[in-house]
């Protein structure tokens, strides 16, 4: 009875450890999800304002017919800005489903150690009803063996 206390303590202390750390995981995971994002968003925030620099001269340069060249380079500037800003939606939108994915993961394993538990519970419950059958037939069996002995005297 004993052994069977101190390994559902044990248990209960691993699965107590477990769920801690998947819950630093999945915080760990947020804040990093977190800062990359505020990180992409500042990317963003500087790409659009290099856009919106960008359209501003192509305003002035559509006033002055005499600048052709230079629109044509501003609009190749403004591709790649365009372009850079595409990449960084696209890397932000990866971020999200890899953060999603590890919550997901963190849940499957929450479940299974809930279900393990649940398992050891009930094997720790069966353990305990057949140590308590023990222990009334070790004392019906003294109980005999005393009747037996004061009988023979």
């Amino acid at each position: 009875e004993n052994v069977v206390v101190q390994s559902r303590a044990l248990l209960e202390q691993r699965t107590g450890e477990m769920k801690e750390q998947l819950e630093r995981l999945r915080d760990e995971t947020a804040v990093k999800a977190a800062k990359e994002t505020k990180a992409q968003n500042e990317a963003l925030a500087q790409l659009s304002r290099k856009l919106q620099s960008t359209e501003e001269f192509l305003e002035r340069c559509r006033e002055t017919s005499s600048e052709v060249e230079v629109l044509k380079i501003a609009d190749g500037e403004r591709a790649m800005l365009l372009e850079q800003l595409s990449r960084s939606c696209n890397e932000l939108a990866e971020g999200r489903q890899g953060f999603l994915a590890e919550v997901d993961s963190c849940r499957s394993a929450n479940r299974q150690l809930e279900d393990s538990l649940r398992r050891v519970d009930a094997r720790v419950e069966s353990l305990s009803s057949t140590a308590s059958h023990c222990s009334e037939g070790v004392a019906d069996v003294k109980a005999a063996a005393r009747e037996a002995e004061k009988s023979q005297l």
